[in-house]
């Protein structure tokens, strides 16, 4: 072989070696530009799984480190404190706040009388655990100003109480001391035998049809719920069956302030019309638990309750509506004296009272356990 054909042979080696150097570079290139084709997961039968060139890897999640803490549930409702949620009724209006600043006719026009006849309209308040004897001493302080001209203006308090022998399930008609089948066995006139809800640890949907706003919307009225007790033993889990029958569902964590806006927000749209409204304070209840039943704070949840209480009078009144409405003030349960729960099987916490109006005055003496309620309400129609 001449000269001449060594040198371009060894041209031509050079070159591929230059080209073949060039791909190589070329698909590590991609390779780095591309990392998901290294790191794809095997598809669900075992082979080889591919990705289009512009795909998008799915992230991969990042788990929290093992402190110890339980994970935070995705479905965990976060409620403000000071912020009222109201679920919307069905239908619409009822939930709408009215504008406040409406004027008002001087002359409130009468309310219509529902068919059935009866008192045209039921509000029924609860003072969550409110120590009958503590309640006794603050009127005799004239620290609850309003309570006490409500009374001096109808009649005085009675005194109903738990029927509970032995303070437990199985005891007579009896259930416990508690929230969840205190304010059942207010709602239904149900005990033991037939309520379905015993205590808060364990609680169960009221039997279908058996509430007081079951009643009610039977017979054409309108019905509401306001409360800021906002837990699965009251009134979420108990009123499960109910909740079809009740138009305007306000529960939240909420201060007592709140309670009475909203409850004030129904009033003001049915005002036209017959209706029952259930309006829930947790206030002394909760102050008890964190402070003590002898607590300043305690005492201040009623001074509260007291005022808000005031409130709702004062727009009754400016609607003329009290003389046809039926106002009850009472509380679910009382308190262990000077501890921070209501668990004793004593006076204490089984001792309730009742305010009434003039125009739900036949409950005073109806009412003697807190099974009555319910049952002396349906017999003023």
């Amino acid at each position: 072989m001449s000269r001449t054909q060594w040198i371009i042979l060894a041209v031509l080696g050079v070159a591929d070696l230059v080209v073949f150097a060039c791909l190589g570079g070329a698909g590590i290139a991609y390779l780095t530009w591309q990392p998901s084709i290294l790191a794809a997961a095997p598809a669900a039968d075992n082979t080889s799984a591919t990705l289009s060139p512009g795909a998008t890897p799915t992230p991969i999640p990042i788990l929290p480190a093992a402190t110890g803490a339980p994970a935070t549930s995705t479905n965990t409702r976060v409620i403000s404190p000071t912020t009222p949620t109201p679920i919307p009724p069905s239908p619409g209006p009822a939930a709408s706040t009215p504008n406040p600043a409406t004027p008002r006719s001087a002359a409130p026009k009468p309310t219509p009388r529902p068919e059935a006849g009866g008192p045209r309209a039921v509000i029924l308040i609860v003072w969550d655990g409110t120590q009958r004897v503590h309640l006794r001493e603050m009127l005799n302080a004239r620290e609850l100003p309003n309570l006490a001209g409500f009374l001096a203006e109808n009649q005085p308090l009675s005194w109903p109480v738990i029927k509970s022998e032995a303070c437990r399930p199985g005891s007579d008609a009896g259930y416990r001391t508690e929230t969840g089948p205190a304010n059942s066995a207010i709602a239904t006139g149900l005990g033991y035998a037939g309520m379905g809800n015993w205590t808060n640890e364990d609680p169960h949907p009221i039997p279908d049809g058996r509430t007081l706003w079951e009643w009610f919307k039977a017979r054409g009225y309108a019905t509401g719920m306001v409360s800021s007790k906002d837990e699965p033993f009251w009134p979420n889990t108990t009123l499960d069956n109910a909740r079809a029958e009740i138009d305007y569902w306000n529960v939240a964590h909420q201060p007592q302030s709140s309670v009475t806006d909203n409850a004030l927000a129904f009033v003001q749209v049915n005002a036209s019309s017959p209706f029952f409204l259930w309006v829930h304070y947790r206030e002394p209840d909760s102050l008890g638990h964190a402070h003590g039943e002898n607590s300043a704070e305690y005492t201040q949840g009623l001074v509260v309750d007291d005022h808000e209480f005031g409130r709702l009078l004062t727009e009754l009144r400016s609607r003329g509506m009290l003389e046809d409405t039926v106002l009850i003030l009472t509380t679910d349960h009382g308190f262990n004296e000077g501890g921070t729960q209501h668990d004793a099987c004593s006076a204490d916490t089984k001792d309730l009272f009742l305010a009434v109006n003039k125009s739900g005055d036949a409950l005073a003496g109806c009412v003697r356990y807190q099974t009555d309620f319910a049952p002396c309400i349906w017999a003023l129609y």
